[in-house]
């Protein structure tokens, strides 16, 4: 009717407005991302044509510029007994005026592989983006369970591993998304925790204040480690220079802590008898619980990524028809790990 009434013609106006969620409520925000208006004009007695045409200020259309990034970087953030923090800053410009504020989110999936084994797999959203130059703060979770997994797999590469972390960001406008360019990190994890038992010094394994065995060298490797069970093969160059007297080590007792978590508190199966004069390799093997290597990690990011492993081993030693029990010096020592996960 009013169209009629005003010798059919009509003002027309269209407006697209954002719709966001804001405190739990959907809320229309004061940003019009599209508007138009035109005139409408019938003729419905004479020619009966329609005609639309715009009008004066016929409106505009709001664009949204692209959100940059300037730079990046990690740290780990809270250690709780399950899960460790990752807090990722990132530098960005974002070149839109503040009534996008209620509007603009940025939403990150991190994900970081160590040994190819995923360990951080989270997504984050950051509601406060600044305008301009200005700074973000985004926190994913890295839960201890996955560490026995990649550190087994850490191990069977030879204690050297790529880490690699992907980061896809978008900036969410509430009506779309548009990606935002986060660079992908790749590092490299390398340990040593057998470093001490590689050692080709001569050092004398004691028993009753007098030396019956000279140790010549010792090597060590992880046998087929996996997220339940660590294997260590200990080979020890042992000489009895004694012309007269055998010697025998049994009842190798060992145990294995790291950051004061036990991984191993045990007895090796073997047993060795070297005759008067005789010099050959021997072996030992130390089983180690990998599992705990849950309770492990975060002891480890407490101290800064750095980790102490303490072994000490005791045995029977059997010569000359007396028995006594020995600290096995070339099976005890300490040996420091350090890491840095998190570098670029």
């Amino acid at each position: 009717m009013t169209h009629l009434r005003n010798d059919e013609s009509t003002d027309l106006r269209v407006e697209v407005y954002a719709v966001a969620e804001v405190d739990g409520e959907r809320k229309r925000l004061p940003l019009t991302i599209y508007e138009r208006r035109a005139a409408f004009e019938t003729d419905f007695l004479d020619t009966g044509r329609t005609s639309v045409r715009p009008t004066e200020g016929g409106g505009s259309n709001e664009t949204f510029e692209q959100v940059t990034v300037e730079g990046s970087g990690s740290e780990w953030g809270e250690v709780r007994d399950e899960e460790t923090d990752v807090v990722t800053t990132v530098d960005l410009r974002n070149p839109n005026e503040d009534r996008y504020a209620d509007l603009l989110s940025l939403v990150v999936d991190r994900r970081t592989t160590i040994a190819g084994v995923t360990a951080v797999n989270d997504t984050d959203r950051v509601r406060d983006i600044p305008v301009g130059a200005g700074q973000v703060e985004f926190v994913t979770r890295k839960p201890h369970s996955v560490v026995p997994e990649w550190w087994a797999a850490h191990l069977r590469n030879g204690e050297r591993s790529a880490v690699r972390t992907e980061l896809d960001a978008e900036a969410d406008v509430a009506v779309t998304r548009l990606p935002v360019d986060l660079e992908d990190r790749n590092s490299t994890l390398e340990t040593d925790t057998l470093g001490d038992l590689n050692d080709d010094s001569a050092r004398p394994v004691t028993s009753g204040g007098r030396t019956v065995l000279t140790v010549r060298s010792t090597s060590a490797e992880y046998v087929d480690p996996t997220s339940e069970k660590g294997t260590i093969v200990v080979r020890a160059d042992l000489e009895n220079k004694n012309p007269l007297e055998s010697v025998t080590i049994r009842e190798v007792d060992y145990r294995i802590d790291i950051n004061d978590v036990t991984l191993a508190d045990d007895r090796a199966p073997e047993s060795h008898t070297l005759d008067p004069g005789e010099r050959r390799t021997i072996e030992f093997t130390l089983t180690l619980d990998n599992s705990r290597m849950a309770a492990w990690w975060p002891t480890h990011v407490r101290r800064g990524e750095r980790s102490v492993i303490q072994r000490s081993a005791t045995a029977t030693i059997e010569t000359g028809g007396d028995a006594e029990r020995t600290e096995l010096g070339f099976l005890s020592g300490n040996q420091t790990v350090e890491s840095d996960v998190l570098a670029d």
